[in-house]
This record gives C-alpha cells, structure tokens and sequence, in this order.
C-alpha cells in the first residue's frame, strides 16, 4: 500500500521544487547511493543539450526528507552529489540525473598508510578520520572492544575500507544512519511497528545452514604460547538463530581451525574475539525481507513485525518477531508516491554480518632500525618502514629472522646465530600471513652509503662489528687466508698460501690451561726482547737429542737442597774458577787418580 507522503530536497541550502524520480539505498558497511531525476528546465534553460548549470552541482550536499502526510514519520538523509548526467533520446530535453553517496565517501578518498602504536579501537578510529570534515560525517565512536591494541597498520586502504575491516574484525558496527555515521552499537535504538496487510505489501522470511563450526589459534612470541579457542555452542538456544546455528552444526559438523585475523595478548581477548566472529556467522543464518510504504523506517533501527489476520469477529494482529534493520532502498515518485523495501536480521543479534570487508595483503620492504635496546632483551628491533618516515612512526618490537636459533639441553637461551642488527641499518621487512599487523626482519641489505662489496673478483668475505673487530676470509691466491682482528689490531691471522699462522698481540698474550702440549715439527724460535721467566710448580726437564747450549753473559744456578751433574765427560773451562765450600768440608773423589796440573806452583793450604 503506498501513502501520500512529503518530499523535500535541497542543494547546497537551495530547495529543489520538483523531481520525477528518487531512490536512496542504504545499509551497514556501505556507503549509502541516492539517485534523483529531475526535469531539464530545473536547472538548465530551454535549448541547452549541455548541463551548464548542473555541473556546478557536482560536490555539493544534498537533502531529503520524506515525511508521511498524516503518521508524520519521516526519513532524513544527507549526501553528496558526485555525478551529474543528461539523459536525452529522440531529439528531446530530456531529464538531469544526479547521483551520490552519502558522507561516508570522504573516507575513500584513496589508499593510506598508516600505523597505530598502543591505541584502543576508538582511539584508532577517531584518529583515522580526524582529517574529515566532522560536519559531514558526524562521528559517534563508541565500540565495544575497549582494549589497548599493541600495533595496527592501515595498509593501502582507504580509511572506510580500514573501518569496514575493523567492524568485521572486532564485531562492531558500522554504519551510517542519514545523518550519523556509527563505530560502534548506539545506545539508543529506534523503533517501530510495521504489520503486514497495512504498512507491509510483501514479505519474505528465510532460514538457511551454513558453517558456523571453527576454531581459532594465534601465536604470542613473548611466552611462546599458541592460544587456541573453539567458537561458542549454540545448543539449548529457543530463537530462531539458535535453531539454525544447531541445523548448521549437525549438517556442517567438520571443525575447521585457521589463525586469527587480529593479533590477540592472551586467552580471554582471543575467546571475546572467536565469540564475536560466531554470533555474525550465526546472525547471518536468519533474514527477513519486506516491501512497506512506511518513511518512519530507518537504517540500524529495529522494527517490530506484525501479522494482521481474521478472527472470529474481527481482524487482530500477532507478533512476528523484531529486526534489526540493514538495509533499505526508498523509492519515490513525482507525485509523492513512496515505497521501500527493507532487509533485517533478528534484533537480537549484537554483531552484523559483514560481508565487505577486504583485508590487504602486505609485501616485502625496506626500514630502517631506530631501535634496538629491547626491553624485554628477546633481540627485537623497532623498524621505521619508508612510509612510516614522514609520520614519525615505527613497528612495533619485532623478532629479527636468523640462519639457526633456539635453544638445547645444556644452553636455555641465544643458542645459535645472535645478530641484532645496529640502529640505522636498512633492513628488508617481511610480514606472518602477508599481513602487515605482523612484521618481522628477514635480514639487513647494504646501500650505496655502506656498501663495498667483495672486491674486484669478490674474493674477500667478512663480518665486521659496530666498533671494528673484523673477521675476513680471503680467497685471492695472493693473500689465501683467515684473519681475525680486533680494533687495536691484536691479529690472528691463518695463511692458507704460505701454511702459516701469526698470532699478534700488542700487549700481553695469556695461555691457560690444565695441561698443554707444544709439538714442532722441525725448528722452534723464541725472540723475547726483555726478560723471560719460567715457573713450575713442581718439576721442569729439558731434554735433547743431540747437543743443549746455554749461553748468556752471566750464569747464576742455585739450588736449595743440591745439584747433581753426570755425563760421560765433565769439562769445565774459564779463565778464572773458584770452588768454595763455605760450611763443610771440600771432598774429591776418583776410581783412579786425581791429577792436579799447574802452568806455575799449586799451592794446598
């Protein structure tokens, strides 16, 4: 049944007295489409095959209100005009069409990048669109999800696709109402009674299965946790969602198990999350599809569904149940004739099905570390990816990919290759799951600032520390060899080509060990340029094969107790010798004779 009802629209302020055609469609995580028709001589002169005039309408707010002559329920919207047209066949004028969309296509105004540091969900929304003419788009930021988010990047999306992606993630709602535009379940909810065979023409109820049997998992690196939840049951549910999940459940009874979209801190966030993403699944399973002539329905309204039907005496009504409106396309002529038809779910439904959302895919790329004192010493960096440069912004702490890591019996942590790389180094960027919420260094890349390469023949390999401790591996056949050096030039250097091995050392080189073994094969050399003192702790013998030569300018032995020479022949010779017995007595002997020879007199006393 269609109700003569009131239509007024005005552009930029200006009221447009008549029109032919109106359309407005409306519904959750769109942006909301209105086309109007009106007369060529409404903006243009008689004659012109050009929109003159109309063009200077194109960016301009339009406004509507339909308002119904005797109930006066009304339906206000507000848009932006984004395209003019002139429709003309058969030599006529023809009509001037106008299309738009409401406010919310300021927000795709085309891709951003942009990251959020421990931000809540309304800190991350406000932020996002605080660029926008608030006028226009009227925020109402109250979602449900209060949590600080530890780090969440909008990758080459515009900021409507990054809400959208959110209310799917999270369960929030997203929509605008006509004048409103919501992040989040308003606390007040309009409502009203539409019973079919008065307001209702046509309706159309519906159930169906689909899967709502998951489980969820997602990975936290600081305690090396895999957190892992199942979606809700449904079972012993009364309501018609309820039923459905069940039916759903037995036909579709297989449990699939994926990660997580968000990035979760423990237990509960991922159980608040997966329950979240089960009640649209389930919401989705029961809709209800109407033809009214009512302008008092609205977008995120719920309406409450009668039957009138006969009685014994007279026609009465019944309930049908509530719904949460989702969607509506008004439709108006002319001669203020109006219908619409309207889609909802079962108002009690906390989370709506979104089926827009579009989640980015994010590649390899460059940064550069800003820091890398990890305060929970893991060996994380802070990264500044290009983009995030001009917005003074950084990762969050990210792990750094190396060759072998982990741990074992005997070492608990650091056990393999531990490189973090320095503060201002350029480091290639990769991303878990392609998403960008989850960076981590796949490992650090020279420029033409710090590179040098390998040299002519890419002979020369090396690894080299902050301060300059150097290890090189050299493969030209000049200089074959491994040489480690520190930064005061204490070297140890292996020289493949000669078969050789220097150790060199500034100051003071110290061996220890519980025992040690010296094995030369041909000759040894000692050059000490000062003094040499040995040690030992209980015995020392020198042994050689052939002959042993000591020499020195003075020669001094001393033993506490005695010392005893025995060879086979004993020469002594100097040009002065002395033998003293100081204490006891002097004693010689011999198994033959002792012979005492003198160039002059021997004396023996």
């Amino acid at each position: 049944m269609e109700e003569r009802i009131i239509t007024t629209i005005s552009i930029d302020g200006k009221p447009i007295s008549t029109f032919s055609n109106l359309m407005i469609r409306q519904s959750f995580n769109n942006h909301h489409f209105f086309e109007l028709y009106v007369n060529h001589d409404t903006f243009e002169n008689l004659g012109d095959y050009r929109p003159n005039n109309s063009k200077g309408h194109i960016g301009k707010q339009i406004l509507v209100t339909i308002t119904e002559t005797l109930s006066r329920a009304e339906t206000l919207f507000a848009g932006v005009i984004c395209e003019v047209a002139m429709e003309q066949s058969h030599g006529m004028h023809g009509e001037l069409v106008l299309r738009g969309y409401s406010p919310t296509i300021l927000m795709d105004y085309g891709p951003v990048l942009q990251s959020y540091m421990a931000k809540s969900l309304s800190e991350i929304v406000q932020k996002a669109t605080m660029k926008m003419v608030s006028n226009d788009l009227n925020m109402k930021v109250a979602p449900k999800f209060a949590k600080k988010i530890n780090y969440m990047v909008q990758y080459k999306e515009s900021t409507f696709s990054f809400l959208n992606r959110l209310s799917a993630e999270y369960g929030e709602w997203f929509y605008y109402d006509g004048q409103n535009t919501y992040f989040g379940r308003p606390k007040e909810q309009k409502e009203i009674s539409l019973t079919y065979g008065r307001e209702i023409s046509a309706m159309n109820w519906s159930m169906k299965v689909s899967p709502v049997n998951f489980s969820q998992y997602s990975y936290n690196s600081d305690n090396d946790y895999i957190h892992e939840t199942s979606a809700p049951s449904t079972e012993g549910s009364e309501n018609d969602n309820g039923f459905a999940a069940a039916a759903s459940g037995k036909m579709f009874s297989e449990d699939i198990n994926i990660p997580i979209k968000p990035r979760v801190q423990d237990q509960q966030e991922l159980a608040e999350l997966i329950a979240a993403r089960k009640a649209a699944a389930t919401a989705d399973l029961v809709a209800l599809v109407a033809k009214t002539s009512s302008p008092a329905v609205m977008i995120g309204g719920i309406a409450n569904i009668r039957v009138s039907k006969k009685g014994i005496l007279d026609f009465v009504t019944e309930d049908y149940g509530k719904y949460l409106l989702t969607s509506i396309v008004h439709e108006v002529d002319g001669n203020g004739r109006y219908r619409n038809t309207i889609e909802g779910i079962p108002a009690l439904n906390e989370v709506i099905p979104v089926k827009q959302a579009r989640y980015p895919v994010a590649e390899a790329q460059v940064g550069t570390v800003k820091y890398n004192n990890d305060p929970m010493n893991m060996g994380r960096v802070k990264v500044e990816l290009l983009w995030q440069k001009p917005l003074n912004e950084t990762t969050d702490w990210v792990r750094v990919l190396t060759p072998d890591a982990g741990s074992s019996d005997l070492i608990s942590i650091n056990r393999g290759y531990v490189f973090v790389p320095e503060v201002g180094d350029q480091v290639i960027v990769g991303f878990r799951y392609n998403d960008p919420n989850r960076p981590f260094i796949m490992g650090s890349i020279f420029h033409g600032k710090t590179a040098g390469g390998g040299l002519e023949q890419n002979h020369l390999k090396s690894i080299t520390t902050r301060t300059g401790h150097l290890v090189e591996f050299d493969d030209s056949e000049e200089r074959h060899g491994i040489k480690i050096t520190d930064k005061n030039s204490n070297i140890i250097h292996i020289d493949t080509k000669g078969n050789n091995i220097t150790v060199t050392a500034n100051e003071t080189m110290t061996f220890n060990a519980k025992n040690m073994k010296i094995n030369v094969a041909e000759n040894m050399d000692m050059q000490i340029g000062q003094n040499m003192t040995t040690n030992a702790g209980e015995n020392i013998k020198v042994r050689a094969v052939q002959w042993h030569e000591l020499s020195a300018k003075d020669i001094k032995e001393k033993a506490e107790a005695s010392i005893t020479v025995q060879s086979k022949k004993h020469s002594n010779t100097a040009d002065d010798v002395r033998v003293v017995s100081s204490v006891a007595d002097l004693q010689m002997f011999s198994g033959k004779s002792i012979v005492a020879k003198s160039a002059e007199k021997s004396k023996l006393f």
